[in-house]
């Protein structure tokens, strides 16, 4: 019971919060390129003293001009040799005067690792613009159509844990991985999670644990994901496995589905209890067929699935549908390892609105990128509608004029902010079968599907 009631306070301390942060995320579209450049400045200011900032003049940048004049359009390979010594070195103030709380890994174009450096204020914004977004969107969704918001309750968030540390102690995995560690101690009252960190791969199956934890719980909220296409495979994996999963909650025990190590097992079984009425409902509710109401069926609280589901993840989110009626979508968010760029703003709603508080922001429309880079860039309120441009980010973690590679096409605009769409990443190798496919052809041809 005290679990329960910290659940119903912390939830809506989240939806509070959230729909203040909406509002800020809406405010911040007046006069949205000063406030862009704003952070620029204060992002230069906090970085003059580091190394990069010495070498490019950061105390002396007064302008946008002088920033474009100075600061080089990058990409990754020009700090490559500075995210090296930070790591072998455990050297620091190299690119960014902040403190490091983690590195994201990712790939490069053609597979690359890459590790990039997190700073608090980076791995802030993504907190800011995820969760208690997406529960703010979903209560003023339900009010609207419903009459009434969201009953407080618990959710699932479907990424493993990724447990991999740098010598120097630091988290090595992704943007979310390192995000959502910091939030560990209000983990079982948010999620159906019985511990304040997520299992990972050596602990037990991710699968098996979310839907084992989950589906005892009837009052679950919420479903939280990266991508749609982890929703297609947890609901087909809960197709196969159902059965074994609902005799496991009946007899309060793991079984091998569930590859849980023996450490795993031993810290589960002082929680886990026989539940043979819970196990009853949910076998009844199964027999009837994986039809697109299993899942409010199973549980009639869920409220919101969020994931990113547009673009090349369209087809993952129309087969999601088949099992979701009645629960609506949260398109979630617009970015990558090197920074948040934009966030849906409503529920069903697929247009992303970008965020000034999160990077500054140059773009080269596409048609023109085989000119000079310094030629043609321009500000957030410059860019057309229907449109599409190369987008260059300067973020809070220390990388600057950085050329990420992604394409968006401008959508429309909310006040002088523009709402962005991904378009495709320039580049991107798909080696599906050798063929070596690149995401631009990939997304034509869901657009043509």
């Amino acid at each position: 019971m005290k679990r329960d009631l910290l659940t119903k306070i912390i939830v809506r301390v989240m939806i509070w919060k959230g729909h203040f942060d909406v509002r800020s995320m809406h405010k911040n579209t007046k006069n949205a390129r000063k406030k862009n450049e704003k952070l620029l400045f204060k992002i230069l200011k906090t970085n003059q003293d580091c190394e990069y900032g010495k070498k490019y003049n950061f105390e002396n940048i007064k302008s946008i001009e002088d920033y474009r004049k100075t600061v080089p359009i990058t990409k990754f390979d020009d700090y490559e040799p500075y995210v090296t010594r930070m790591i072998e070195n455990n050297e620091d103030k190299l690119i960014t005067s902040l403190p490091l709380v983690g590195y994201a890994q990712s790939s490069g174009s053609v597979g690359k690792r890459k590790f990039v450096p997190l700073t608090q204020p980076e791995v802030n914004i993504y907190t800011k613009y995820t969760v208690t977004r997406m529960l703010a969107l979903a209560n003023k969704y339900h009010k609207e159509k419903n009459g009434k918001g969201l009953k407080a309750g618990r959710g699932i968030f479907t990424c493993p844990a990724f447990d991999q540390f740098l010598p120097n102690g630091l988290p090595c995995s992704n943007v979310a991985d390192v995000a959502a560690r910091q939030l560990g101690f209000v983990y079982p009252y948010i999620l159906t999670v019985p511990f304040n960190k997520l299992f990972n791969s050596e602990e037990a199956d991710s699968k098996y644990m979310n839907f084992r934890l989950g589906l005892e719980d009837p009052n679950l909220l919420y479903m939280f994901g990266i991508f749609f296409m982890n929703f297609t495979d947890l609901f087909k994996y809960l197709e196969n496995n159902w059965e074994t999963i609902v005799d496991d909650i009946e007899t309060g025990t793991i079984s091998d589905l569930g590859c849980a190590s023996e450490e795993t097992k031993a810290k589960l079984s002082k929680i886990l209890k026989p539940n043979p009425e819970r196990a009853a409902e949910l076998r009844k509710e199964f027999k009837k067929g994986f039809n697109s109401t299993i899942l409010k069926r199973i549980w009639p609280n869920l409220s919101v699935i969020c994931g990113i589901g547009t673009a090349s993840f369209v087809p993952f989110a129309k087969i999601a549908r088949k099992y979701t009626k009645g629960i609506p979508f949260d398109y979630s968010i617009y970015g990558a390892s090197e920074g948040l760029y934009a966030a849906v703003d409503e529920t069903e709603g697929k247009n992303m609105l970008l965020l000034v508080d999160s990077c500054y922001y140059e773009f080269i429309p596409v048609d023109d990128d085989d000119s000079n880079d310094n030629d043609i860039v321009y500000s957030l309120d410059e860019v057309e509608v229907g449109k599409e441009y190369e987008i260059i980010i300067t973020n809070q973690s220390g990388l600057y004029r950085y050329k990420c590679g992604d394409v968006v096409k401008i959508m429309g605009f909310k006040n002088e902010c523009p709402y962005v769409m991904f378009s495709y990443r320039k580049g991107q190798l798909l080696n599906l079968t050798g063929e070596k496919t690149t995401e631009e052809h990939m997304a034509e041809v869901v657009k043509k599907n």
